[in-house]
């Protein structure tokens, strides 16, 4: 922000500088920027030289008590500030702190759940062997009780065949 203030008032010296304008205000303005206590380019030796020559002794005084109320002012302000930044340092430290112990609690969790999976997937394994045979025993019963009952509808077939010829003619074969 400094240096963007500076290109400003460097650009602004150079055009005036062109032009032949303000030559005068320049320089007024560097002397104000030189006596500005609150400027960068403040000058001690100067402000003291000035206040000396333009200012009575109670004038002095009272300069000198404002000034002590103005560092006393800014001290306070800068504890105040300092105070707050160390509270919000210290709040982040503790927010971390906890951030990281949340962590490490969900790594052993995580390791936990992993462990826990491990075994479902072992018990699994072990369950999906017991019952393969019986699953293989199954099949072969469905496949078997298919076939019984395919022979007993082979079975069957010819006495539906006779009483449906009976009761209806040749016309009931299409029935069957």
């Amino acid at each position: 922000m400094a240096s963007e203030a500076t290109s400003v008032s460097r650009v602004r010296a150079l055009l005036s500088s062109y032009y032949g304008v303000g030559a005068a205000e320049t320089e007024t303005k560097r002397e104000v920027d030189v006596m500005d206590i609150n400027k960068q380019e403040f000058d001690v030796t100067r402000y003291t030289q000035s206040l000396l020559a333009e200012k009575g002794v109670d004038d002095l005084v009272a300069e000198g008590r404002k000034t002590k109320n103005d560092i006393k002012r800014l001290d306070s302000e800068m504890q105040t500030l300092v105070y707050e930044n160390y509270n919000k340092f210290i709040s982040a430290s503790d927010i971390i702190r906890q951030m990281k112990l949340k962590v490490d609690s969900l790594d052993n969790e995580m390791q936990l759940l992993s462990q826990n999976m491990d075994g479902v997937m072992t018990h699994a394994d072990e369950l999906s062997d017991k019952l393969s045979d019986n699953r293989k025993l199954m099949q072969r019963l469905g496949t078997t009780t298919e076939f019984f009952e395919k022979i007993q509808f082979l079975i069957l077939l010819p006495a539906k065949m006779r009483s449906h010829l009976t009761v209806s003619g040749e016309a009931g074969y299409a029935e069957v």
